[in-house]
């Protein structure tokens, strides 16, 4: 004990609030920046930048992505539509194939221009 307190900072707590009591004497040391701290510091806050580009470019590519599958989805059911009105060419079903088009594909693919 009798080296512990010029090493270690010891601290007497208590069970009432707000009283926390140190030793006469503790010997408390400031933490001087090493080059070497210095230079990790800054490898890491190059490497985190290097992590948020990489980030972005993920994010960007998965928003081009999710344009492009909602894209074809909207296309695929299109031609469906148009398979179904043309196994049984009747006027209802063409023009509900037309108002599909119209409803689903025009404004996804005019989406996908802006």
């Amino acid at each position: 004990m009798e080296n512990s307190s010029e090493t270690n900072p010891a601290v007497i707590r208590s069970n009432r609030k707000g009283r926390n009591l140190q030793l006469v004497g503790e010997r408390t040391e400031t933490a001087s920046q090493t080059p070497d701290l210095a230079a990790r510091e800054a490898a890491l806050e190059a490497k985190e930048a290097e992590l948020q580009a990489a980030l972005a470019t993920v994010r960007a590519a998965l928003d081009i992505a999710a344009v492009r599958v909602r894209s074809l989805l909207a296309l695929a059911a299109s031609v469906m539509v148009f398979a179904w009105s043309i196994y049984d060419p009747q006027w209802p079903r063409i023009i509900g194939a037309g108002i599909f088009a119209a409803m689903v594909l025009w404004p996804v693919l005019w989406m996908d221009k802006g």
